[in-house]
């Protein structure tokens, strides 16, 4: 059980980091939130279907997820990691544009 819930949580921060990086997308911050929910929330009937019974309720799951979506985001926020993904974005657009 403990074992389970450890390689749940651990699988859950990787995939919550990695699916933001995916649908990083300046300026649509709910549309990614929910995004990212969606991901957890396959990943949690694919896990009880497939391998076993998580250890506690898929709404439980959506909230953890929600909790590490704000601290990615603040951190993101905070190192201008996400400036620099919209600066990107904007350069590329600039330099298609001429």
């Amino acid at each position: 059980m403990i074992k389970n819930l450890l390689n749940t949580i651990t699988i859950l921060v990787a995939l919550v980091r990695v699916v933001i990086d995916a649908v990083e997308i300046p300026g649509w911050g709910p549309a990614k939130r929910q995004a990212v929910l969606d991901v957890v929330s396959m990943f949690f009937d694919i896990v009880e279907e497939n391998f076993f019974k998580l250890p506690f309720t898929k709404e439980k799951l959506l909230e953890i997820a929600g909790f590490l979506i704000d601290i990615f985001v603040s951190f993101f926020n905070a190192t201008g990691e996400f400036q620099r993904s919209l600066n990107a974005m904007q350069s590329e657009t600039t330099s298609k544009a001429k």
